[in-house]
């Protein structure tokens, strides 16, 4: 059997070689073939982006990691020259450009670091951006059409523990500092009064003098409590606290001096009128 093989091929030598030979050339005019059928239909370079995760829920503090794996698939014979960009879409900046070389079947992974250091909640938005392009060589024949693709990465975060300890204080001294203005208003307004009735009595201008000045402290102590309320609204709970603390001491004073004054007014009417209550017996 072995014998009629090698007869078999001695015979059909000059066959095997022409079919031999006529594979060897039919194999480069064939891939050229396949490259000019892709070109007609447009697929010069096709290109895969996938994110293992696009979606992220973290507290603010924490570090996330946003990994990509970049493929491109090209005519044989061809590579793929590739640009990779990490952009922040919440401030419109880029993070970082790479440049780099594909081959259909050895794909790219890429990874990103993101820390979320925020004082407040909200969303953040990222961007993973592939561009490739195939270059023409001797055996690519290509278009160099750039193919692209992009991946949106999205974070929600929230306050840490410590920053949702602070955002509660930061409530309750609101509430406090509230009711502390309503109480230094009535204050000066009843200081106010009072020192109507004493300049019409005995005309002393002294403390009506020391009673605008602390009407005037209590309305500046106002209008410091509405600069709070917008740094609440900026959940800037680490500043707010500082500026409770500064504030605060400012409002006891005032409300001390005003408490004192209206004290000695009260000290002086109340000495008025029982000399003028004596001297009409």
């Amino acid at each position: 059997m072995g014998r009629k093989k090698e007869g078999w091929a001695k015979k059909n030598k000059a066959v095997i070689i022409i079919v031999a030979v006529f594979l060897l050339l039919l194999v480069p005019f064939a891939a050229k073939a396949w490259l000019y059928l892709n070109l007609l239909l447009g697929n010069d370079v096709i290109v895969n982006l996938q994110l293992e995760k696009n979606h992220f829920f973290v507290q603010n503090g924490e570090h996330i990691h946003i990994n990509a794996e970049a493929k491109a698939t090209t005519n044989p014979f061809c590579s793929a020259d590739c640009q990779l960009s990490f952009e922040d879409l919440s401030h419109g900046s880029v993070i970082s450009t790479e440049n780099f070389s594909l081959r259909t079947g050895v794909p790219a992974h890429k990874s990103y670091d993101v820390s979320i250091d925020k004082k407040s909640e909200g969303l953040l938005l990222y961007r993973v951006d592939m561009a490739c392009v195939s270059r023409k060589t001797v055996l690519c024949h290509t278009k160099e059409q750039k193919t692209s693709r992009v991946a949106l990465v999205t974070i929600e975060h929230t306050l840490s523990d410590e920053q949702e300890l602070m955002r509660k204080e930061s409530k309750e001294k609101i509430d406090v500092m509230k009711h502390q203005l309503e109480y230094a208003l009535g204050l000066s307004s009843s200081l106010r009064n009072a020192i109507t009735r004493l300049n019409h009595t005995l005309g002393v201008s002294h403390y009506s003098s020391l009673a605008k000045k602390v009407e005037s402290e209590i309305n500046d102590d106002v209008r410091a409590f509405e600069k709070l309320k917008l740094q609440w609204d900026d959940e800037d709970y680490s500043a707010l606290l500082k500026s409770f603390k500064e504030m605060n001491s400012k409002l006891d004073k005032h409300i001390m001096d005003g408490e004192s004054l209206r004290r000695e007014i009260t000290r002086i009417i109340s000495e008025y009128s029982l000399v003028t209550g004596e001297m009409a017996k």
